[in-house]
């Protein structure tokens, strides 16, 4: 794993466990059944999801062709993963959440469960070799610019 990649983990791991720290104890014990028992699958119909919901911004639309079956389909795949995680396996933990911390605690549950769910499409070779051109690009304006600066002085 290149190192930018491991720091945009890190950042969205730091991020989320930010996010979590400020949930009450019934949302960590939703958090963590949410993430303990979600499947490679769930995860990745999540993150698929977040990917064809964003491709949607007139700016990214342009780089990025969706039709709307792409959206439907990634919709109810989302969906399909969400309600059975939430109202079957961690039924009793999403219950005690909403009871006594309302729907903040699902908010910031879904949000950390969210960033784990990027984090499984983050980590394919395929998205690591696309991460090493802006790595790479990002590397050469630096040093440009720290040569620029040297010589300036």
């Amino acid at each position: 794993m290149n190192k930018l990649l491991a720091a945009l983990l890190i950042f969205f791991a730091c991020s989320a466990a930010h996010s979590i720290s400020f949930a009450g104890v019934y949302g960590d014990e939703l958090t963590k059944c949410l993430v303990q028992s979600a499947t490679k699958e769930d995860r990745v119909a999540l993150a698929t999801w977040m990917g064809v919901l964003l491709a949607q911004h007139s700016k990214v639309s342009q780089h990025v062709r969706t039709s709307y079956s792409d959206l439907v389909d990634t919709t109810n795949s989302a969906v399909d993963s969400v309600t059975r995680l939430t109202f079957q396996i961690c039924e009793n933990e999403a219950r005690q959440a909403m009871k006594y911390e309302g729907a903040e605690a699902y908010k910031k549950s879904f949000q950390y469960f969210g960033t784990i769910a990027i984090q499984e499409l983050m980590t394919d070779p395929s998205v690591s070799k696309a991460m090493f051109l802006y790595q790479k690009s990002v590397e050469e304006k630096v040093n440009l610019m720290v040569k620029k600066s040297q010589k300036s002085k």
